[in-house]
């Protein structure tokens, strides 16, 4: 049932998003290939997007852009699929690297990817971002369209009850949804990082 619903959203989304492109952006490593049927059977994959690696320089120029200090904040990727923006983090000096990813199996290909990075402080949660609880800041979070709306509604509140800073990283054709809950702080033209300084 979910699979429909996705099937049917996707096409009821054509007139916002254009039709599904299948072309892939390829840069030659572990991380290249879609994957659409990430969790079928998980009460949200209707609300899931497929499994699209970002390309490395998205990651790489929207935290070039913070000019914050990076020992000080840890780093959370939401829908981290095969941990291509964990492994990309890990060279910039957070204090802690985390993926939060609900399909198992992209889950286990970014525990084999933090491993081969050799981060020693990193963990990954197979676990809905709408359930997961999020530590305390100051959080540098990092999301490229892992879902819809209705998810992004209910992971908000469990991120904004948490204390201290809150930077979010938003790129992709959600990037303006994150806007209903927090300010928008600098923005590129696929990326609007939000943040939050209490």
């Amino acid at each position: 049932m979910a699979i429909i619903s996705r099937i049917f959203r996707r096409i009821a989304d054509i007139p916002k998003r254009g039709l599904p492109n299948f072309r892939q952006v390829k840069v030659g490593d572990e991380f290249d290939g879609y994957k659409i049927l990430t969790a079928p059977f998980h009460k949200h994959f209707g609300h899931g997007f497929r499994y699209e690696p970002i390309h490395p320089e998205y990651v790489q120029d929207s935290l070039g852009m913070l000019g914050i200090n990076f020992p000080e904040y840890s780093f959370i990727d939401i829908g981290c699929g095969k941990g291509r923006p964990l492994k990309i983090a890990s060279e910039f000096g957070f204090k802690k690297l985390i993926g939060v990813e609900y399909s198992a199996s992209l889950a286990g290909s970014a525990v084999r990817t933090i491993k081969e990075c050799g981060a020693q402080n990193a963990e990954i949660h197979i676990k809905d971002a709408a359930d997961y609880k999020f530590p305390d800041g100051p959080l540098v979070l990092f999301m490229y369209n892992p879902f819809d709306q209705v998810v992004l509604g209910k992971m908000m509140p469990h991120l904004l009850s948490v204390r201290g800073e809150i930077i979010l990283i938003y790129v992709g054709l959600g990037k303006d949804w994150p806007g209903e809950w927090m300010q928008p702080w600098k923005e590129s033209k696929d990326t609007v990082i939000y943040r939050r300084t209490n």
